[in-house]
């Protein structure tokens, strides 16, 4: 039988508090062995830096950002500087990698994986590029990629541009990449999509990658410690 994945809806929440949860969940996950998760959610206007972002880049970033009131926040997942808004779909898995599920790399195109299967779904044609994780649709990036792992659990995870304002990825180097395009599905399709639509086929594809059986869990009932 497979192992069961939590899938909960957050709704748009503010990144400070869902990191909070996400930390929260890690340590449970690691220390009392509780259920493993997958956070579903969106944030108000935030600009999040991982670990591989240069102190150049975060101060030409908070310059830009104090002038447009934006928060700016380090975290601890891969990757550099990252814009987040009401517009995307963020999904953060809490998983306990063991055997041979624990190689990164593998787990970074898994990801990716359930991205394109997603926006296949759709009718979209989403690709890889070596070298950088996320997700293309021709010379458009659609979904990054940014993952922290702790004793073998994951969090953090990926955001995928859904709709909405793409502005805000105007204010930095996206992924330290000047200039990048970014574009998003409802762009693509030319269609209104709702997120509930759209976030249970990602959910969908990302349990049958990982071999987990979902199940839809309000936030209330996860088990914290």
């Amino acid at each position: 039988m497979s192992a069961r994945l939590h899938i909960t809806d957050l709704g748009c929440r503010e990144f400070v508090a869902v990191q909070d949860l996400q930390r929260r969940l890690v340590a449970g996950c690691r220390e009392r062995g509780q259920p493993e998760a997958l956070l579903l959610c969106s944030h108000p206007p935030v600009v999040t830096a991982g670990r591989s972002t240069a102190p150049a880049e975060l101060a030409a970033a908070r310059v830009s950002l104090e002038r447009a009131e934006v928060p700016l926040y380090l975290c601890e997942r891969g990757g550099r500087l990252t814009y987040h808004g009401p517009g995307q779909i963020l999904a953060y898995p809490i998983l306990a990698l063991a055997g041979p599920e624990r190689d990164l790399h593998a787990y970074l195109r898994t990801l990716e994986a359930a991205i394109i299967a997603t926006l296949q779904d759709f009718g979209v044609p989403g690709e890889r590029r070596v070298g950088q994780a996320g997700v293309w649709v021709g010379e458009a990036k659609i979904a990054s990629i940014g993952v922290a792992v702790r004793g073998w659990v994951t969090w953090h995870g990926l955001a995928l541009n859904l709709t909405g304002d793409l502005a805000g990825f105007n204010l930095i180097d996206p992924c330290g990449i000047p200039g990048l395009r970014v574009t998003s599905l409802e762009r693509e399709t030319g269609t209104e999509l709702t997120r509930e639509t759209v976030q249970e086929r990602l959910a969908d594809h990302l349990c049958r990658l990982v071999g987990r059986e979902g199940t839809w869990t309000p936030v209330e009932e996860l088990s914290l410690p």
